[in-house]
């Protein structure tokens, strides 16, 4: 899934992080969901690679 559709899907979210030390910068957004728990969406090269809710 690319950054356009998540964006679609879920809306602005809360935080944006990008480290750019490596060779492709790796993007992090995080969402704050309903039952108090967040949600940390990983993207390299525009598209998502790791999903966690904590």
């Amino acid at each position: 899934m690319d950054k356009k559709t998540v964006f679609a899907i879920l809306g602005e979210p809360k935080a944006k992080t990008v480290d750019v030390s490596g060779e492709d910068p790796i993007e992090k957004w995080q969402y704050e969901l309903k039952d108090l728990k967040n949600q940390v969406i990983t993207f390299r090269q525009g598209k998502v690679t790791k999903v966690v809710v904590f």
